[in-house]
């Protein structure tokens, strides 16, 4: 039998689907050497694990962070965006590109998505950590505004709101300049603004490396710290902490969630989905207490010693037991804490728990049972009660709101 293949209709033409990617070359425009992007790395790092699928190009010289678009075809970047010329370069890219810093600002990088740091919680965290310490005087020490340092106007802003919420004033001091190679200048700044504070005072750097700034300006005015100056930095970074004497307490930012999230973001993007959100920010995680905090602001010695028995056996503590143990009565002791402190000795115990439970679930994995045993509340249950009625919030929500 014969087939005129000309008169027989054309089979229909199927395209092959194009291969999915299975691997991403993606650069990391980071400052290495800066504590803050290192801990975003951390962040990074944790979701390459779970993907094993990106090559990465690194590279920690100021003029080759990004690589030159002429000789690497790669597929996305996650890049600092507090350093303008990154930015500027990083916005002329036709690759997704996935901005990470302290400081979100829209209008200086339109349309390009950015993970960042919540400064307003920040500062009022800060604020929040020095009032439970019983201060009644606070400073704020920042970095003179510009461009560059809007993160710590931020933090500056947001410190000084929450006191003043609380009806409390603060001092705040910016300097004329930051630059270490001035640093008898530097000093005699901080000497001056630490002279004019009413002590006992409790001041809030915005990031660890002022910290140590006025750390020093303490010690040469021979101000006791934690007694006369309570210090507390941002950004946990342990070399510059531990090496102060006392060590600097800090807050402890969500750098590693802000890099795992930039990374998922980057990876949706080159994987060509949208992200609906342009912008996200990341909470801090807690207090690291150290040394230069850990006080109680009181010249009254039976109060100084009940808060420092409440906190070191807060797991069991009661009233009776801090009365028994001071030889003192209940309603003398609550007398004094109302007068030094402006609350009872219940209140402080309750203040002392609610904080450690904070400081427990946004910075472990701990479940709850755990949490409210070290916090010294007898059942997770009463521990969700609690925390809902001072918090407006459960304990889950707050966990999963610093840890994402």
């Amino acid at each position: 039998m014969f087939y005129d293949i000309s008169m027989t209709e054309p089979r229909p033409r199927t395209e092959t689907p194009p291969a999915r990617k299975t691997t991403f070359e993606v650069a990391l425009a980071l400052s290495l050497h800066k504590p803050y992007d290192r801990q975003i790395v951390t962040g990074i790092a944790r979701f390459l694990s779970e993907q094993d699928d990106w090559r990465l190009y690194v590279e920690d010289e100021p003029d080759r962070k990004l690589p030159d678009r002429r000789r690497w075809s790669g597929d996305g970047v996650i890049a600092d965006l507090d350093d303008r010329n990154i930015a500027r370069r990083a916005r002329q890219l036709r690759i997704p590109v996935v901005g990470v810093g302290g400081a979100v600002n829209e209008e200086a990088n339109p349309g390009l998505h950015y993970v960042g740091t919540d400064n307003d919680a920040i500062g009022r965290l800060g604020a929040e950590h020095l009032m439970e310490c019983g201060f009644r005087s606070f400073g704020y020490c920042g970095l003179r505004p510009n461009r560059t340092t809007q993160w710590a106007t931020s933090r500056q802003a947001a410190f000084v709101e929450r006191l003043q919420e609380a009806g409390l004033e603060t001092s705040v001091h910016v300097g004329r300049s930051q630059n270490t190679t001035n640093w008898e200048s530097v000093q005699a700044g901080l000497t001056q603004w630490l002279h004019r504070i009413r002590k006992p005072a409790g001041i809030m750097a915005c990031n660890d490396a002022r910290a140590r700034h006025v750390l020093e300006a303490c010690h040469r005015q021979k101000l006791r710290v934690p007694d006369d100056i309570a210090l507390l930095g941002v950004d946990d970074d342990e070399i510059i902490c531990l090496l102060g004497a006392p060590p600097i307490s800090s807050i402890i930012q969500g750098t590693e969630q802000i890099g795992y999230t930039a990374a998922r973001v980057l990876e949706t993007l080159m994987r060509g989905k949208k992200v609906p959100e342009l912008f996200q920010i990341v909470p801090p995680r807690g207090v690291r207490v150290r040394g230069s905090t850990d006080v109680i602001a009181t010249s009254q010695p039976q109060v100084a010693r009940a808060v420092s028995l409440i906190r070191t056996r807060l797991e069991t503590i009661t009233g009776t037991a801090v009365c028994d143990a001071l030889s003192v009565s209940r309603p003398r002791l609550d007398q004094l804490f109302e007068r030094e402190l402006g609350h009872s000795l219940h209140g402080q115990i309750k203040r002392e728990k609610l904080r450690r439970a904070k400081h427990l679930l946004g910075t472990t994995d701990l479940p709850l049972k755990v949490v409210a045993s070290r916090s010294g509340y007898r059942s997770p249950q009463y521990l969700s009660e609690v925390f809902r009625s001072e918090t407006r919030e459960t304990p889950a929500h707050f966990r999963r709101q610093r840890r994402q």
